[in-house]
């Protein structure tokens, strides 16, 4: 019986670390690419968002699945070679909730926390190591290679 309940605080404790984990990753995120938010759309965005009528309504759903990013500037994906489907749907359920460019530049935010996450998870599962871990993400999340991914 006390072995269980022993069992049982150390797993709620160990959320409590990764949830603790996962909010100095928040805080990292937005502290070092919170700026993003600020931004509007840029150079590929106005072709793939802002003119981009396949992704401005759910009627066209079977092309976020079907089509290219630039089916709607270029009036096909010939020579486009660029099939993303769940960028396109990504930008299809972000447009539904905002044509704003400072949303679009949060889900990738969230998307990038995501990553940093998993990197953590990842590293920890193969590690055994939850402080290697934690400085394998942190290095992840701040190292430049990630500036244009994450800003664009």
């Amino acid at each position: 019986m006390r072995l269980k309940i022993v069992k049982t605080k150390l797993k709620k404790m160990k959320s409590q670390k990764e949830l603790l984990v996962f909010l100095a990753f928040a805080f990292l995120v937005f502290l070092f690419y919170g700026n993003t938010l600020q931004n509007g759309f840029v150079h590929d965005d106005i072709g793939q968002i802002v003119q981009n009528q396949y992704i401005q309504s759910f009627k066209y759903l079977p092309k976020a699945f079907t089509g290219c990013i630039w089916e709607s500037v270029f009036g096909g994906c010939e020579g486009a070679g660029y099939y993303r489907p769940l960028q396109n749907l990504s930008y299809l359920l972000t447009w539904q909730v905002s044509h704003q460019p400072w949303i679009f530049h949060l889900v990738n935010l969230l998307y990038f926390l995501l990553a940093v996450f998993l990197v953590f998870v990842l590293a920890k599962k193969l590690t055994k190591k939850f402080f290697l871990s934690f400085l394998a993400a942190v290095f992840f999340l701040i190292h430049p290679i990630n500036n244009e991914v994450v800003n664009w």
